[in-house]
């Protein structure tokens, strides 16, 4: 299992492991779960996409949650070449998402069953006491 961490600007992700330009493409990004009656076995909940250079809405809710980033080509015959990508989000920031890479996605479901990180719970937090602090100066609240 690898991390890899990507860019975030404006609270959208403006990097992704996996995207079909093609104009037949379809791409998305969801939460999974493990689902024996939906398609492929995976509930999935999906993230709002962005426009232009932006792919993906991210926010801290993702935190410890499995992740399935899909790129599909669909040929002119109506054949579909899959891409699939699976992770569990470790930590978001204003600046970059930090995913751990999954080779299927039941190892990423059981990876997020198992609790969340803490760490990146206790950095996410302090980074957000840190805001909040800001927030009140610039309010004149201290």
């Amino acid at each position: 299992m690898e991390t890899h961490t990507y860019k975030i600007e404006d609270g959208a992700m403006v990097e992704v492991p996996v995207y079909e330009t093609h104009s037949r493409g379809k791409n998305w990004m969801a939460t999974i779960e493990a689902d024996p009656s939906a398609p492929s076995g995976l509930a999935r909940e999906f993230v709002k996409t962005g426009r232009g250079r932006y792919y993906y809405i991210v926010d801290a809710s993702l935190v410890g949650k499995a992740v399935e980033i899909a790129g599909d080509y669909i040929s002119g015959g109506g054949n579909r070449s899959h891409r699939r990508w699976y992770g569990v989000v470790r930590g978001v920031t204003d600046s970059e998402i930090t995913i751990e890479q999954f080779e299927t996605p039941s190892l990423a479901i059981k990876a997020a069953r198992v609790g969340p990180d803490t760490t990146a719970l206790e950095e996410e937090r302090a980074r957000l006491v840190a805001r909040i602090a800001e927030i009140d100066a610039l309010l004149g609240e201290e």
